[in-house]
């Protein structure tokens, strides 16, 4: 059996269900960005309706390194949020306002007779 090298084309995948499992991969939800697939794992995924697969622009030729700075070898792969969460995510209050607000007094409650 004669194995296929890797190709330059970037994608985008996203399981439907978090782990989904094809092309030798555990896929997550949120998503994440790939190049190093081969000829035949593109076919599969793109072919798999439990996959959400969005080809992405090639790369720029880079001197040998992507963009972490780690080798050109193409191995690297890259999680990215899932559509709309970035609404989800919010960012942290600040301790000090929180017990501000846990420091207000209750209104005193009146019995009306």
């Amino acid at each position: 059996m004669t194995e296929t090298q890797p190709t330059r084309r970037r994608f985008e995948i996203k399981a439907r269900r978090d782990g989904f499992r094809r092309a030798g991969r555990a896929w997550p939800a949120k998503g994440t960005v790939v190049e190093n697939l081969t000829p035949e794992q593109i076919e599969a995924v793109l072919a798999e309706p439990q996959l959400i697969v969005t080809e992405l622009p090639a790369p720029a030729e880079t001197s040998g390194k992507d963009e972490s700075g780690e080798g050109g070898d193409g191995t690297s792969s890259q999680t990215v949020p899932a559509a709309g969460d970035e609404k989800k995510a919010k960012p942290a209050k600040p301790a000090a306002a929180k017990a501000t607000k846990a420091a207000e007094p209750k209104p005193a409650k009146t019995e009306n007779t």
